[in-house]
């Protein structure tokens, strides 16, 4: 079995629309296992029909990114925007939270549904909480039913090695913290891997990630040619 990959649709705000049919269509005739749609403000609209255009496609795993714009709080605006998210959505694998977003974590148990998976991610140096180790087995501690996306290009700003990568997951793994996925991009802020010193060896360092973990691309890319260069440059480097 091979990994499950694919990119957040993010990764080309630069040069498409993020959330259109065009752009869901072209990941997945790239060869695309997995998708994260990056609802990335709340203003942003996710019609229902951007759930049909997912499900004519052969995504093993499909994920969201929740809007970064918002603090969520116990209140009724963030109850529905959560409710849409999770209604309309059904084949959402997870849901991901900037957890420096999270003021009052009441809200996320009351809105919670049977099969839906909540995460969390840890945060870049441009953060002041939820960067360290132990700011993280915290959360996990208070909040046990969280998954976490680990972000490999966050751990890097935060003056982290490339060679950390791996033991890292085996610590927050050994600490029963639960990995629901991988965000993937080069060393600086969501540089390409392709254009980063050390982008093979990052790549090669997830070779330890169970092959149904979805590893989702955020490099932000410039064109098509970016796109599918980085695509190749990938899976070229990842066993």
């Amino acid at each position: 079995m091979e990994k499950t990959i694919g990119f957040s649709t993010g990764a080309v705000y630069q040069f498409a629309d993020s959330l259109s049919e065009k752009t869901i269509k072209l990941f997945d005739q790239m060869g695309c296992t997995a998708i994260e749609i990056n609802w990335h403000k709340n203003t942003d609209i996710l019609n229902k029909e951007l759930n049909i255009f997912l499900s004519d496609c052969s995504f093993e795993k499909i994920t969201m990114h929740l809007p970064s714009n918002i603090k969520y709080s116990d209140n009724f605006a963030t109850f529905n925007l959560l409710l849409h998210a999770f209604y309309n959505f059904p084949c959402i694998y997870y849901f991901l939270f900037h957890p420096d977003l999270i003021e009052d974590w009441r809200i996320l148990r009351k809105v919670k549904l049977q099969g839906v998976q909540l995460t969390i991610e840890n945060m870049d140096n441009r953060k002041k909480s939820f960067r360290t180790l132990d700011s993280l087995n915290t959360a996990f501690l208070n909040h046990p039913n969280f998954g976490l996306v680990f972000d490999v290009n966050h751990w890097i700003v935060n003056g982290n090695s490339i060679e950390s990568i791996q033991p890292t997951i085996q610590t927050l793994t050994q600490n029963n913290i639960r990995i629901c996925g991988i965000h993937l991009s080069g060393t600086d802020f969501h540089q390409p891997l392709f254009k980063s010193n050390g982008g093979k060896d990052i790549i090669k360092s997830l070779s330890i990630v169970p092959n149904h973990i979805p590893i989702i691309i955020e490099s932000i890319l410039k064109n098509e040619e970016e796109l599918k260069k980085e695509w190749d440059f990938i899976n070229k480097h990842l066993t």
